[in-house]
This record gives structure tokens, sequence and C-alpha cells, in this order.
């Protein structure tokens, strides 16, 4: 397949029907896509004009259908539908609320988005913690180490890949990086960012569903200046940009996408800086289809981008920070993030980001009997219902408006198209 992409429409949904439209937490100290022709139609001209005593093989033919769809065999349209969420956090206080008495449980936590992740064929976060393990113990900030039930919370709310590079990755020293990588993987879960060996580090992680393939490469800007052993630098996938165009010009042999998570900027900064800027324009110059930032603990906006190499021009999605999918801190903004929702496209002949839906969530935070519960729920769903425990009327008044606040922060008035979508020009081999 010729290497090209193409944006069919970038269409955002608010999902709210009826309405107008770090590492800290709280509890502690506070830180830190040639225009395509229609192959269908020139395949072959209509019947009638075919001359006398010409032949066509069978499997050249095209039916009135396939005519009036505008695809034939060899255009077949595959689909892969991706969730994206940023920081998964693990502060003290949701350990201790995770512990029922006799074990650690962390499912109800994840209990309003499972059956939005059941909707995708690949769901992926970024995982702020360490499994450092019961014999070190417990904790969350600065060091964090969370219980192994963790992992089996997030694969059985339907996460498949989880990235690891971070600031956090060393926390528990190379043993605790080391164990987490067993742990991530003894529940079924893809991961990327750390690793066991050199070998391993230069094996580009790549999930194929629905005949689309992917690659995901994940980055982070350092590890809270805990030095990365001697001699060990596969252990983190840090920000260098020979490894980085690297890694890409490998992954794009073989993937029909090339997704980056970067784990960069500046903590409660609800822009992207410079530096930001700066790395999200190398990465779209080599190659990256998509690239997927956390670090800020906060929502910064999605963009589209151009981009154009010496073998090719083209279009990319980036968003600079998916915020907290999950943590303890509490103060706004800190307890919004989001999910990018992306449907990837592929024919024969081309490759597509067909779509783009931002859903924003929340992270419920509240006692009952006694006990601190948490959940992360989709704001379309918790404006919609209106029941969730320790909200009022006015709480909901509250968020309804910091939902629409944040649905105009993350996402460029172009892009917000409610029919005919957003249209940018398509990826092509340059002249």
């Amino acid at each position: 397949m010729e290497s090209k992409v193409k944006w069919l429409s970038v269409i955002l949904l608010l999902f709210l029907g009826g309405l107008l439209g770090g590492c800290t937490e709280t509890d502690g100290p506070q830180p830190d896509l040639e225009e395509r022709s229609d192959q269908a139609g020139e395949a072959l001209p209509p019947s009638s004009a075919v001359k006398e005593g010409e032949e066509r093989a069978e499997e050249d033919l095209i039916t009135d259908e396939q005519l009036a769809s505008g695809e034939d065999e060899q255009q077949e349209k595959k689909e892969l539908r991706m969730m994206v969420v940023g920081d998964i956090m693990m502060h003290m206080p949701q350990i201790e609320a995770g512990f029922t008495g006799e074990k650690y449980d962390f499912s109800p936590f994840f209990e309003e988005v499972a059956p939005l992740f059941k909707e995708a064929d690949l769901v992926m976060g970024n995982l702020e913690t360490t499994f450092g393990g019961p014999e070190r113990g417990y904790s969350g900030y600065p060091l964090f180490s969370a219980p192994d039930a963790l992992a089996h919370a997030l694969k059985d709310a339907g996460f498949d890949v989880i990235t690891t590079a971070n600031n956090h990755s060393l926390d528990t020293g190379e043993k605790g990086l080391l164990r987490t990588i067993d742990q991530l993987e003894a529940v079924g879960l893809l991961r990327t960012g750390t690793f066991r060996s050199q070998e391993e580090r230069d094996t580009i992680l790549t999930v194929t569903k629905n005949g689309i393939t992917i690659a995901i490469l994940a980055y982070t800007y350092g590890t809270n200046g805990i030095p990365i052993p001697d001699g060990k630098e596969y252990l983190v996938n840090l920000l260098d940009q020979s490894l980085i165009k690297a890694d890409i010009e490998q992954a794009k042999k073989k993937a029909d996408f090339v997704s980056v998570a970067i784990h960069f900027g500046a903590e409660y900064q609800v822009e992207p800086n410079e530096e930001q800027r700066r790395w999200v324009d190398q990465l779209f110059d080599w190659g990256a289809d998509l690239i997927f930032g956390s670090h800020p603990h906060v929502l910064q906006p999605l963009e589209h981008r151009t981009w154009e190499n010496e073998e090719e021009r083209g279009e990319g999605l980036v968003i600079f920070s998916l915020g907290n999918f999950i943590s303890n801190q509490r103060d706004e903004p800190r307890d919004i993030g989001g999910i990018l929702d992306i449907t990837l496209t592929k024919t024969e002949s081309e490759r597509s980001i067909n779509s783009v839906n931002f859903i924003p969530t929340y992270v419920h935070r509240y006692e009952l009997e006694g006990r601190r519960h948490y959940q992360v729920i989709p704001m379309n769903r918790l404006l919609e219902l209106r029941t969730y425990p320790a909200l009022s009327e006015a709480d909901y008044d509250v968020l309804a408006e910091r939902y629409q606040k944040m649905m105009d922060h993350v996402v460029p008035v172009h892009m917000m198209a409610e029919e005919e979508g957003f249209e940018p020009s398509r990826r092509q081999t340059t002249p």
C-alpha cells in the first residue's frame, strides 16, 4: 500500500444533548492528510462503452452496487477506533479508598468509563505510578507505588496498552520498574516506554486491529532526577532526537499509523510552552501521525497540524496534554481530564484519520458511609443524569459551565463541525 494519509473529516461531538451546547495531590504538599480520484469510478468505463470483442477478466468487473457505493473489492475500508487518556495516578488517599478491608479493588473507580471503552478497538493510557510490590509498601507522592490490583482494574476496565515512560518511571528504582513491567504483562496489558533490555527497547510496539496496524512509541523528559543506572539507558525512553527519529523511521516501515506518547511540558499550565511546540513540530517532521501529550496534569489544546519532510507532506493530530485521567488532585482544572476518541481508516490506497471525538471526564471524589470513593465519569453522562452522590444542583450547574469552558479550550473553533466536518488537505507523496 502506498504510504498516504487523508483526512476525511474531523468531527467533534460534544455529547451533551439538551445543554447549550505534577504529581502532587490536594491532601499533601504542592510541587510541581493529490486529491484522490474515485478508484471504482475510474477502474473501467461503463459496460456500454466496452468495445465489441473486448474481454475483461471477471475479477475486474464492478457491480452497479459497488459503483453506487464508490467502493470495489480492492478498496474495502477497514476501521480502528482508538481511545486515549492521560495520567493514571494513584495518590495515597486513592490507595486507601481501594482497600475493602480484605483486599485492594480499584474496579469501582472505572465503572462509569468501562462501557465507553468497550466501544473501542484499542484503549491506551499513561501509568504514572509503579508497582513496587507489597514488600516495599505502597505510597503516593513523591515516590509512587500502587497495589498490583490497579493493573487488574485497568485491564478489566478495557485498557489494552499502557505507556510507562514518565518522570515517575524510576520511583521504586530499577527493581520497581522491572516489576511494573511484569505486573502489566501478567494481566495481559501491552506496554512501552520502559524496558528490560536493549533488544526489547529496540523492538517497536505495534498493535493490529481490524487489519490496521498502529505503532506506539513513548518518551519522557526525565525521571525526577533519579539517575538511570549506567549502561542501562534502555530502561527508560528519554527525549532524544536521534533516538526518536530512528524509532519513527523504523515504525513507519511496520505500521499504517505512527503514534507518539510524549511526557513533557510544565505542570498545571493550560497552554503548551515553546519547548512542547518545538518537539511536536519535530515529531511531525519525522513522520508521526498522532501525538498524545501528558505531564501537565491539566488539559491543553487539540490541534490539527501540517508537516513536511523530504519524502512526504501531510497532516497530523496532536493533543498537548490529556490531563489527569484519575488522581487525587482536586483544584480546578486538575480534576477534569479527557478521552480522545479517534477513528482510523485504511483502504488499499489510503490511510485516514477519519473522525475525532473529545470527551471530557470528571474525577468524582466523595464520602459515603465513612469511606472515600473515586469515580471517573464522562461529563456528558454526569450532567445528563445528575444523580451522583454528594453533588447538588448548584454543583452540576458549575460543572456544566466548566464542561463548556473545557471544550472551548481544548477543541479549536475550526474543528467544531456538526455535519460536514473539517476537511484538511490530504497527505501525499511530495513531487
